[in-house]
């Protein structure tokens, strides 16, 4: 694969069907445990700059390709947001009703609460993740880009470089 091929993941344009992003997903596991193990037999602590930086790359390039796939769907990225925010909230919710319903110490780490509290929000997680990879995607060009091609991805449609001409038409003179 080319350099350009490898920059392209880091950018959020272009689709990504069902068959790509399980690569996607595989390949990053793959670097993510490769790369922890190494930063574990070097004892580099999780709090060192090096090792946010590498934490930072592997998130920026979750998003790009979920982006992607929401692409593949007829969606736009911004769905990722409403996600996020979704997912925030619902914690919140869990929270606020454990803490009314049970008193603020059911959420201490190790009760039966807190791993409800967890649970439930690990859950809405696990579902938008599973629908993100059991989506079908569009089987024609959308908006944002052509159909991925076999090996699963697709670049954005070349924007256009010059505006539309613009027809008037002159009435006639009476």
């Amino acid at each position: 694969m080319s350099l350009a091929g490898l920059v392209c993941h880091l950018d959020f344009s272009g689709r990504c069907n069902r068959r790509g992003l399980l690569v996607i997903v595989v390949v990053l596991l793959a670097l993510q445990l490769l790369l922890a193990t190494i930063v574990w037999l070097a004892g580099v602590p999780g709090s060192h700059p090096f090792v946010q930086l590498l934490q930072f790359v592997f998130f920026w390039l979750s998003l790009a390709a979920a982006a992607k796939r929401l692409h593949d769907c007829g969606l736009s990225a911004w769905w990722l947001l409403a996600g996020a925010l979704g997912l925030m909230g619902c914690c919140f919710i869990v929270t606020i009703a454990a803490v009314a319903l049970l008193g603020p110490m059911t959420l201490a780490p190790g009760n039966l609460g807190f791993i409800v509290a967890i649970a439930v929000t690990m859950a809405l997680g696990v579902a938008m993740t599973t629908w993100l990879h059991l989506m079908p995607g569009m089987a024609r060009d959308n908006l944002y880009g052509p159909t991925p091609d076999e090996s699963g991805f697709s670049r954005p449609l070349r924007a256009r470089t010059s505006a539309p001409a613009v027809h008037t038409h002159a009435s006639p003179a009476t």
